[in-house]
């Protein structure tokens, strides 16, 4: 690397952690022991109907059961794996539950590998067979996903440790760990069609939670904070632990049911409800959000909540312009925040604040920013040299915040030694394979070198999907594309070729799959007769994606025959029709009896953008609804059995986030 001389190079404040050499669990114990009466959690229990709360204190004493609970149950002694690392898997779903049990395992001196049902089991096993936990938590009865391993229940864990002592844990009592333990293990996506284990160190935690502090600091007005993400994704390490852990004073955490991810209006409700002043989120929900609050026409939710970070996305100056153009209609005074990073970097590494408009574009993209404390961001090119000012380079992150590489050593290339500096902190630098520029001091994202695309703010790699896709003896070759990348209408799509004398459909292929690939790596299956290639003999992409497009072109001039429909009711399915059509493209050509909406393209932000649509035609959508009637209706529909006026409803179906027409009487 050449010397230091221009701004291809971003250092970010160089500060000192008051918490040098503890972990978050030390952080917690003394302030649990400082302000034991403050509220930590906050949730509702569904099964009785009622809120419940836990101090500081109850989780502090709860946490140190549980963590000489495990020290009981697996002995004085285990056995580190390959890395020299203490694993236990939690398969705990997000609740109190999954907090506490954290806690525990790091007062046990182990780190904690995420697993949250339900899960794929190929994909389980890969990361048990590289992470060779010696015990696995699970709050989740499946007997297959966990064979051959030390487990126990949570209930069972949970009994064995009520009467051991709630007091501190010793110094002698916990695992002995290295000076800067791993404390998480988080699998992303991976090229080679196996998902890779980042491991997370203490002080890549506390030094993202450090900087949240000196530059969001919590305001003596705010009343909570709410931990909505996925266990398995990084944004939740700091819902959780930024609020618990805040130096001048705790505050509570409202942990969200799993259903308000999808359900804006629930989510709206909760959010208000309890007062959440800020929120961390994916683009794609931010979406959802302000199309919910347009489309009922609601101007009087979300005025406390005034600090917006969008991360883990590709945000764009149209949803950043929609924002401030909510905002300004009720109210005004909110602040709209763009963060980049990735799990190999504590999530966040670069961020960039927006209070109007006129913050939001640079050379038409929002920024990426600036580096946060103690990282250093570097623009290099092929020969590992600095570009010079204002050209593209590949961005190179080094400091606290960089992990301590894969497990198992995978992909060492990614983690090279820095050779600028003999610093020990900035000794690695991570290869992070994403290209910026630098415009008057502020990055601007400029794309990826690789296949790996965003999907609902989780790294997916097509190459994992293509490879699980080409293992299914069903298949004689499946290639997987983004259609629309970083676009509301972005599809993940598989175009297979099948053995020959197989016959299965796409719904089978997606089914298979989804046992090694988590749910939102699943792709939208086309069927093709051949694979086609370049003069090169390389398989033409853009030939498939263009047939892809020509699919939704093909889609919108299908015709429907609505004739054995009551006159009255035909505009109304007329209107149904073309608004599936023109939302979902692809997928209406697959509607059948059996249509599942999520396999054939829907989610929660194209069901909330047919809502919007219905509403614009005059159909008016009132309330969000749960029904469980989406095959009988489609059974309806193609049996024409129609003898009733049709009225419309919103209807979400189970998780599924279906836009039905309800209300068919027979």
């Amino acid at each position: 690397m050449n010397s230091i001389k221009n701004d291809a190079f971003l250092a970010g404040p160089a500060k000192k952690s008051r918490f040098h050499g503890q972990r978050p669990c030390q952080v917690f114990s003394n302030l649990a022991r400082n302000h034991p009466d403050a509220i930590a959690l906050i949730w509702q229990d569904e099964r009785l109907s009622k809120r419940c709360e836990m101090t500081m204190d109850q989780l502090e004493k709860k946490s140190n059961k549980m963590a000489r609970g495990i020290l009981q149950h697996c002995g004085q002694w285990v056995a580190p794996n390959k890395d020299g690392d203490l694993v236990i898997v939690a398969c705990v779903p997000p609740s109190w539950k999954f907090v506490c049990t954290i806690l525990a395992i790091w007062k046990a001196g182990a780190c904690y590998l995420p697993v949250e049902p339900p899960a794929p089991k190929e994909r389980v096993r890969h990361m048990l067979q590289e992470t060779k936990p010696f015990l696995v938590i699970a709050d989740w009865d499946d007997e297959d996903l966990f064979p051959d391993v030390n487990k126990i229940s949570w209930c069972s864990l949970v009994h064995s440790s009520k009467d051991l002592s709630d007091g501190p844990l010793t110094y002698e009592e916990p695992y002995t760990t290295r000076s800067d333990p791993i404390d998480i293990i988080l699998y992303t996506s991976g090229s080679t069609g196996l998902p890779k284990g980042v491991r997370i160190k203490s002080c890549s935690i506390l030094n993202r939670l450090e900087w949240q502090w000196r530059t969001f600091p919590y305001s003596k007005e705010e009343k909570t904070c709410c931990f909505k993400t996925s266990t398995t994704f990084l944004d939740s390490v700091t819902e959780v632990w930024a609020p618990l852990l805040n130096p001048d004073f705790p505050l509570p955490v409202l942990i969200l049911p799993r259903s308000a991810r999808s359900n804006p209006q629930l989510l709206v409700f909760l959010l208000n409800k309890y007062k959440v002043d800020r929120i961390m989120l994916v683009p794609t929900l931010l979406k959802l959000i302000l199309t919910y609050l347009k489309i009922t026409n609601d101007n009087a939710s979300l005025r406390q909540l005034k600090l917006w970070v969008c991360t883990s996305e590709t945000l764009s100056c149209s949803l950043a312009e929609e924002f401030f153009d909510w905002s300004e209609r009720n109210g005004g005074s909110r602040i709209l925040c763009n963060f980049y990073g990735s799990t190999e970097t504590m999530g966040d590494v670069t961020y960039y604040v927006m209070k109007s408009k006129q913050d939001i574009m640079f050379k038409g993209k929002v920024p990426i920013g600036r580096p946060v404390d103690n990282t250093t961001v570097y623009l290099l090119d092929a020969q590992m040299r600095l570009v010079n000012s204002g050209e593209i380079g590949e961005v190179y992150i080094t400091g606290k915040q960089v992990a301590a590489g894969y497990v198992n050593g995978r992909d060492a290339f990614r983690f090279i030694e820095n050779t600028s500096t003999a610093d020990p902190e900035n000794k690695i630098l991570f290869k992070t394979g994403d290209y910026a520029t630098v415009y008057n001091g502020i990055l601007i994202f400029e794309g990826r070198n690789d296949s790996q695309v965003k999907v609902r703010g989780n790294r997916v790699d097509l190459s994992e999907i293509e490879t699980a896709l080409n293992k299914l003896q069903e298949v004689e070759k499946g290639v997987v594309l983004c259609y629309n990348p970083g676009q509301i209408d972005q599809e993940l799509v598989a175009f297979v070729l099948l053995n020959e004398g197989v016959l299965t459909e796409p719904a089978d292929i997606q089914k298979l799959l989804s046992k090694s690939l988590p749910s939102y790596a699943i792709p939208q299956v086309t069927m093709i007769d051949q694979v086609p290639l370049l003069v090169s003999g390389k398989i033409d992409r853009q030939c498939l994606l263009h047939h892809h497009n020509q699919l939704a072109g093909f889609t919108h001039e299908m015709k429907f025959d609505f004739n054995d429909l009551p006159d009255e009711n035909r505009p109304a399915m007329r209107c149904l029709w073309s608004t599936l059509a023109s939302v979902l493209p692809h997928a209406i050509r697959k509607l059948s009896p059996e249509a599942n909406f999520f396999n054939i393209g829907g989610n929660s932000l194209n069901s909330v953008l047919t809502i919007a649509k219905l509403s614009e035609a005059g159909y008016n959508i009132k309330s969000f609804q749960i029904a469980s009637s989406i095959n009988l209706l489609l059974k309806r529909i193609w049996s024409l059995k129609w003898k009733s006026v049709i009225t419309f409803n919103c209807l979400i179906l189970s998780g599924l986030h279906l836009l039905i027409i309800h209300s068919v009487l027979w």
